[in-house]
């Protein structure tokens, strides 16, 4: 069964995103959510289609209602914002067994839930069990199929109980809450290690950014910033190479 990988443009870097996707020939089918109409490619790709969401507010996957996405049971989707890059075939990250963790999330190395803002919306209880989980992004995670429903009435409850925080830390609070709350029912487990990072804003690591299979800015709020970085990234490493012969094409 094809996977599936699930988007959503709201810094207008969407064709940066499916274009390093489609690059890596990982075969899997994009699904990319944005505003307005204009298409993203003006030749057609069949591994790839774009929609227009009705919801001119969107800004995350939590904003419109995932479990009405158009999919199989049996397929694992993986949701990204379009504030990442696939930097090589990402398809080792995710396996097709039945055995395999119903949900898998990227890790922050950087920061425990236990000493951590984003764990404002866990009890006590909670803070126990689970403070010594790393702090998730929801930037990108895959989840089986026939689970979807289940983990969106699950994140639609913690944005309830989410929704008088402060919106710096809203997002991240309520997908960690999110987690916890499903820790005892999905089988979780983080990305593998060095393979899908976040990069901190104003601390980029160009050492793991080079050695990473997928990068995420999602969590970025300076939009220009994010917008510069994924470009730069982009174009040096589809299209860098230490001989120079791109910058010699251009300008002899």
């Amino acid at each position: 069964m094809t996977n599936k990988i699930v988007s959503f443009d709201y810094v207008n870097v969407g064709k940066y995103f499916a274009s390093s996707v489609l690059r890596c020939l990982s075969g899997m089918l994009i699904y990319l959510n944005k505003h307005g109409n204009m298409p993203l490619f003006r030749v057609g790709k069949k591994e790839f289609s774009e929609h227009v969401c009705e919801n001119e507010s969107a800004s995350s996957f939590a904003d419109f209602d995932l479990s009405c996405f158009n999919h199989c049971n049996t397929e694992r989707l993986i949701f990204m914002h379009s504030a990442s890059l696939v930097l090589r075939n990402p398809d080792h990250l995710w396996s097709d067994s039945p055995n395999s963790p119903i949900i898998i999330y990227l890790n922050d190395l950087n920061e425990r839930l236990t000493v951590s803002k984003f764990s404002a919306l866990l009890t006590d209880k909670e803070l126990e069990s689970h403070g010594h989980r790393f702090v998730s992004s929801p930037g990108i995670f895959s989840v089986h199929g026939d689970k979807l429903e289940h983990l969106t009435k699950a994140w639609k409850q913690a944005q309830e109980l989410g929704k008088d925080l402060d919106e710096s830390i809203r997002e991240k609070a309520v997908w960690n809450k999110t987690l916890v709350m499903l820790a005892g029912e999905m089988t979780q487990k983080p990305f593998e290690r060095g393979e899908v990072i976040p990069v901190r804003e104003g601390e980029i690591d160009w050492d793991e950014v080079r050695n990473a299979c997928i990068v995420s800015v999602s969590d970025w709020k300076d939009e220009k910033a994010k917008e510069h970085f994924l470009r730069c990234l982009y174009f040096g490493h589809f299209f860098g190479d230490e001989s120079g012969l791109m910058l010699n094409i251009l300008d002899p």
